[in-house]
């Protein structure tokens, strides 16, 4: 009947009477693999996320069925996320432990764990997941980005560009990395020629952004330079 009337408050977008129903369930029945999704949207959608870090507890010996447990993976890496943004890291790094734990060690939610700690700078907890991780996930094309997007942040200018310059030169041509090369050559003031070459590389490896490299901020299209120049003459 519980389970009925959380459902029936989820539908109608009451999330509150929901929420207060599923606390009603979680602490006095068994949790089943039918209701755990909705238990875990419930608990998101209040942003109650040491909710979901309990869910994992009271599923240790509930029998639950893969794709239960894949929800929950999910639930968990979400909650992670959420502590992360908070700054509330060693909550963070707790929550993706239980999902890792939960998935039995999927490398897609390695993948996600991953990339939400290399874009947060860290490195040190990342090493608990990589290794776990295959050597192809430890050595993704992504995560080398999301590092990179970290060192972007927080580094100087010129490792920032040094970092972005060696993954295209390794063959890791994502659309940030070529906007990190552009941005940082045009602030750092590297010649025109070389900014130039860089756009011309980011077209052809995207080519409905062309236009799009072309007026990033700081930098000046080819036309443009020898526009000035003929009118200089």
């Amino acid at each position: 009947a519980l389970s009925g009337m959380m459902q029936l408050y989820g539908e109608m977008g009451d999330d509150e009477s929901a929420y207060k129903v599923s606390r009603k369930i979680v602490g006095s029945h068994p949790i089943s693999s039918k209701m755990l999704p909705e238990l875990i949207r419930v608990a998101l959608s209040r942003k109650r996320y040491e909710d979901v870090m309990s869910l994992y507890s009271h599923s240790q010996n509930a029998g639950l069925d893969a794709e239960a447990l894949s929800q929950l993976s999910a639930g968990l890496v979400i909650a992670g996320l959420g502590y992360l943004k908070s700054g509330e890291k060693f909550f963070a790094i707790d929550a993706f432990k239980k999902a890792e734990m939960a998935c039995r060690g999927s490398p897609k939610v390695l993948k996600r764990i991953l990339l939400a700690l290399a874009r947060e700078g860290l490195s040190e907890e990342s090493r608990y997941f990589l290794a776990r991780a295959g050597e192809d996930l430890q050595n993704s094309p992504e995560l080398k980005t999301a590092e990179l997007e970290f060192l972007n942040k927080k580094a100087k200018p010129m490792d920032a560009l040094n970092g972005a310059l060696a993954l295209l030169r390794s063959g890791i041509r994502a659309q940030v990395v070529f906007e990190i090369a552009i941005l940082r050559s045009s602030q750092l003031g590297r010649p025109e020629w070389q900014i130039e070459e860089l756009m011309a590389d980011a077209a052809k490896a995207f080519p409905a952004l062309g236009d799009y490299f072309k007026k990033l901020p700081g930098t000046r299209a080819p036309e443009d330079v020898e526009g000035e120049g003929s009118g200089q003459e």
